[in-house]
């Protein structure tokens, strides 16, 4: 099951920076590569914790334009659910302003956050993670720019 979320995400997820590939690094992590920036994401069981990171890999600065303060979404969903058990954004306020980054080449970009107890009860999920972009050096992505893993609560 785990191969062919990891493939499905693979095959959506293409941007405006080259053409993109989606591996599993380890358990509990997957990550997305281009030419010019990688994404990694994932889940720590242990810790209940989620991580996303956005890596300039392009030997240049990595210029982002958000149409507002929330940079990224995050889902969790239990499999078979459609309603998500987490959802990062929920209960937050975000400024409704443009707003701009710049990666410096070789840096890290770094989101994380633990989830309540409480919300994860035994049972398979799936992680969206989605980075609400919306130029990247000056050009908007040609899909989303988005990451999925799975992760098991036992």
């Amino acid at each position: 099951m785990r191969w062919l979320i990891v493939g499905i995400a693979g095959l959506m997820l293409v941007s405006g920076c080259g053409s993109a590939d989606q591996e599993d690094t380890e358990s509990g992590e997957s990550s997305v590569r281009t030419d010019s920036w990688e994404l990694s994401g994932g889940f720590d069981e242990e810790e209940y914790l989620w991580e996303f990171d956005l890596t300039n890999t392009s030997g240049d600065p990595l210029d982002l334009v958000f149409n507002s303060g929330q940079e990224i979404s995050v889902l969790i969903h239990k499999n078979g659910e459609t309603e998500p058990v987490y959802n990062y954004a929920e209960e937050k306020l975000f400024t409704q302003a443009i707003k701009e980054i710049t990666i410096g080449d070789g840096n890290i970009r770094k989101w994380e956050e633990e989830v309540d107890f409480d919300l994860l009860e035994p049972g398979e999920y799936t992680l969206s993670f989605e980075l609400l972009v919306s130029e990247i050096n000056g050009e908007p992505p040609e899909q989303p720019v988005e990451l999925e893993d799975s992760f098991i609560i036992e």
